[in-house]
């Protein structure tokens, strides 16, 4: 590897926030994002969302309303755009999708292929299976992850840096 590969490497590997790297932070985003777990967190939550109803008397002062629209599918659409967590992880969700629109397919593939947890293979079963090294693979990732940290997207997920 050349100095300036090293130093890349390097600065991923060894920025400290919060406890954990930004490399570690990387790390689980794209798995979660590969092994689909925001978007099952986004329907849990919009379940959660929707059969959490506490009834709140919005009638202070008695007696009958009259001309009451119910529209409980506003109310539900209005609820869970307006919701913190939804959002936060929508565009977790979104950056890296629109991140992975610009990677060439193949290393989307590679990157699948190891973040995926329903797979969970080793990176000699990944090299094997897109007839690279393993080193090659890990440059690759190396190199993913640093066009990650550089680009608009990353900005989108404020947890990371």
């Amino acid at each position: 590897m050349r100095l300036e590969q090293l130093n890349e490497v390097a600065v991923i590997h060894h920025t400290q926030v919060k406890g954990l790297n930004v490399a570690d932070k990387l790390d689980k985003l794209f798995t979660e994002y590969f092994s689909g777990e925001i978007e099952k967190k986004i329907a849990w939550r919009r379940f959660e969302l929707r059969f959490d109803n506490p009834k709140i008397d919005e009638n202070v002062g008695g007696g009958r309303k009259k001309n009451e629209i119910n529209r409980v599918l506003d109310k539900q659409l209005i609820k869970e755009e307006s919701d913190h967590e939804i959002i936060e992880l929508t565009k977790r969700y979104e950056s890296v999708k629109q991140f992975m629109m610009t990677l060439d397919p193949q290393l989307v593939t590679m990157l699948d292929y190891h973040y995926d947890t329903r797979k969970s293979y080793v990176w000699e079963k990944v090299a094997q299976m897109m007839y690279k090294s393993k080193s090659q693979c890990l440059r690759d990732l190396q190199k993913s992850k640093q066009e990650y940290l550089e680009s608009p997207w990353a900005r989108a997920v404020d947890n990371l840096v």
